[in-house]
This record gives C-alpha cells, sequence and structure tokens, in this order.
C-alpha cells in the first residue's frame, strides 16, 4: 500500500461565494443582487420559505428578509443554523434594537436594521462575502472548470454542483490529491476501503472510477486518464497521453 498523506495538490485556488436570499419582493432581491454579484460572487432569489426548505444546495451566505413572517420565528431559524451549522446567516430589514438582539441569539450572524441607509446595508452584504470567500479560499481548490471543498466534500463542475456519494467523493478526493499523478489500483482501494480486501469485488475501483467519470462529465476540462500497469491520473484533458 502507497501512503497519500496530506499536500496541496497541483491547484488553484477558487475563492467564489455563493449567496443565497430570500427577500421580501422583487426589488429588495435586485437591490442585494447589485450589491454584490460580481465574478467571485452569485446571487440566487428564493421565492419561498418552503423553497428554502426543500433546496439542495448548500449556500456560503444565506441572507433572510425579517420581513417574511418564519425569519421571526426563533424555531425557524434554529432549524436553519442546525442545518448548515457553518454557513454565514444574516438578517435585514430588522424591525429595532430588540428583534436584533433576539435573531442574534437565535443563530444569525449579523442583524441589519431597516433604518440603515443602503449604502451601509450593502457594506454589511459585502464584509459577509468577503468572509465566506476568505474561508473558501484555503478550502477550494480547482482543476480546470472543477472545483472541490475538500472540507464540505462539495465538487462543482463547470459552475454547477454536482453531488457525490460518500464512496465516490472518497475516489476523487485520493485523485485529487495526487492530481497530475498515476494512483495505482491498490493505493486507491486501501484510501477508499480502508485496507479491506475481498477477493470476489476485486473490480469495485474500476465501478467506482466509471460513476465518478459520470459525475465529471459536465467538466469540458477534467478528465480520469487509466493506463494499465500504472493505475488512474486526474489530469486536465489537454494533458491526455495518446
Amino acid at each position: 500500500m502507497t501512503y497519500i498523506g496530506h499536500r496541496r495538490a497541483n491547484t488553484d485556488s477558487a475563492p467564489f461565494t455563493r449567496v443565497y436570499c430570500l427577500p421580501a419582493d422583487a426589488q429588495t432581491a435586485e437591490r442585494i443582487e447589485a450589491a454584490l454579484v460580481d465574478e467571485l460572487t452569485t446571487v440566487t432569489a428564493l421565492a419561498s420559505w418552503s423553497e428554502l426548505e426543500d433546496m439542495t444546495a448548500v449556500p456560503d451566505v444565506l441572507i433572510l428578509d425579517h420581513r417574511v413572517p418564519k425569519v421571526a420565528s426563533m424555531r425557524s431559524l434554529l432549524s436553519v443554523r442546525h442545518r448548515w451549522p457553518c454557513i454565514g446567516i444574516v438578517a435585514t430589514e430588522v424591525t429595532d434594537e430588540v428583534a436584533a438582539t433576539e435573531l442574534l441569539g437565535w443563530g444569525v450572524d449579523d442583524a441589519i436594521e431597516s433604518r440603515c441607509s443602503a449604502d451601509h446595508v450593502a457594506a454589511r452584504l459585502g464584509a459577509a462575502a468577503r468572509r465566506a470567500r476568505t474561508e473558501n479560499a484555503s478550502l477550494r481548490r480547482r482543476i480546470g472548470d472543477v472545483v472541490y471543498d475538500r472540507d464540505s466534500r462539495r465538487v462543482w463542475c463547470d459552475g454547477v454542483e454536482v453531488l457525490f456519494a460518500r464512496r465516490e467523493i472518497a475516489v476523487l478526493d485520493c485523485l485529487w490529491r495526487r492530481a497530475g499523478e498515476y494512483v495505482e489500483h491498490e493505493t486507491l482501494h486501501d484510501f477508499v476501503w480502508s485496507g479491506f480486501y475481498d477477493k470476489s469485488r476485486t473490480n469495485r475501483v474500476e465501478v467506482y472510477i466509471s460513476y465518478v467519470r459520470r459525475k465529471l462529465r459536465r467538466s469540458r476540462d477534467v478528465a480520469i486518464e487509466t493506463r494499465r500497469g500504472k493505475g488512474y491520473r486526474l489530469i486536465r484533458r489537454d494533458q491526455a497521453t495518446a
């Protein structure tokens, strides 16, 4: 077995921020988008609390309008914080200091009162996005158009998040650590399956490589190359050998 240590793969930093917001009206959504959207930040507006509860994507920053009834509910906010303990949550259009204090106690990271000017609100929201981006810079790494956040085990291909099963993400993680280099079949098996060997399932590595290839098929830049006797490697397509 070859040990794969904790070392940075041959990748670039990908410090972007994905913001989701639940505004009370379309005008508020437009103001949030105008304040935050740039080449490193995307903003997605949600139509209702039900849409928030149903979403599968994990936001980096969640902006909640206090005028939406559920936002003033301790139970609702605690459920959001329990679901996403590490994201940044900002409440806007908060009625007064008493309400802001309550919201902070219920798990939001910032509570912006409605009396604040538009410029002040934009500055506070921008600060929240920058904090998230700073944290993401050390965790999210890029190979071409594929971004992998090893801490949260999240993957994006060509800007779209792709969901990986537990074993699939372990295969990707092993290849990512040695990006550009061949990883032997046995090494990959030991890394993903903790050294347990089952003669009746010796093709499990090939099966899961095929699963990961399918998950990465949206990528225009990245491929998994197989070479008999050497193993597998994660590469940019322009590095593939004949």
